[in-house]
């Protein structure tokens, strides 16, 4: 158990100290910008919607642990560290910038398998709120501009397992960091590319008939994986 709790801290570690490290001399950069004079024309005070496609890059389950209850007794056991495997993704983004920062809305989509002896097969919706930081970069055919973005929210879902049948993901806290790029052309018409981390809480349950009656499966933990999109998007003032 002690080896199983210092990968999971390891393996975190290393995701989370090179975000804050990229996400310093993000915000430094954008600081800066902001006390500069600057004659690049700013899209101020800007909502826009969008969508995207793309795929689940793959990342851990760490923390597993799986209870069977049945005739009023419960057995746990923990598991070990999962490899999950990505599937395709896609969503729906709406947000608002005003200056130099906004908030956004999103809703992702991407489909998991787990790598192991009876592979579990899913899929997670991802209901996010960000905060956003961009520097805004005018060009000739308008304009682009480099972005991140962290926040929290809400995952659901469900599951595939050729033992245990049909699961559900239910609701836990989720959270996400992600870096991006965006370009808009002066008819409001856009792209994006972007990078996106999620941390969430996992919480499967399900219903096994038996035929000394029903036993409940329920599995929890945590996954951590990487989403990779690219988005159309029509950027519009309020």
């Amino acid at each position: 158990m002690e080896k199983f709790l210092n990968l999971k801290g390891n393996a975190v570690k290393r995701i989370s100290l090179r975000h804050i490290v990229v996400g310093i001399v993000f915000v430094g950069a954008i600081s800066v910008l902001a006390q500069a004079q600057s004659s690049t024309p700013l899209m101020d005070r800007r909502a826009y919607v969008g969508a995207f496609i793309g795929a689940n890059t793959g990342g851990i389950q760490v923390g597993n642990t799986g209870t069977v209850s049945a005739f009023g007794s419960n057995n746990s056991q923990s598991g070990t560290n999962l490899t999950e495997t990505g599937g395709a993704a896609g969503g729906f983004e709406m947000g608002y910038y005003a200056h130099y920062f906004g908030a956004e809305i999103d809703d992702i989509v991407a489909g998991w398998t787990t790598q192991s002896d009876v592979p579990t097969t899913g899929t997670r919706n991802v209901f996010l709120l960000n905060a956003l930081g961009r520097i805004p970069i005018s060009a000739s055919w308008g304009m682009w501009y480099p972005y991140m973005g962290i926040g929290m929210g809400i995952d659901g879902g469900s599951a595939q397992n050729p033992d245990l049948g049909t699961l559900t993901e239910n609701p836990r806290l989720a959270g996400d960091l992600k870096f991006g790029v965006a370009w808009v052309w002066p008819n409001g018409f856009g792209l994006f590319l972007e990078d996106q981390s999620i941390l969430a809480g996992m919480n499967l349950s399900g219903t096994v008939p038996t035929q000394y009656g029903p036993e409940t499966i329920t599995t929890t933990g945590t996954s951590l994986n990487g989403v990779l999109d690219v988005g159309a998007s029509y950027t519009f003032k309020l």
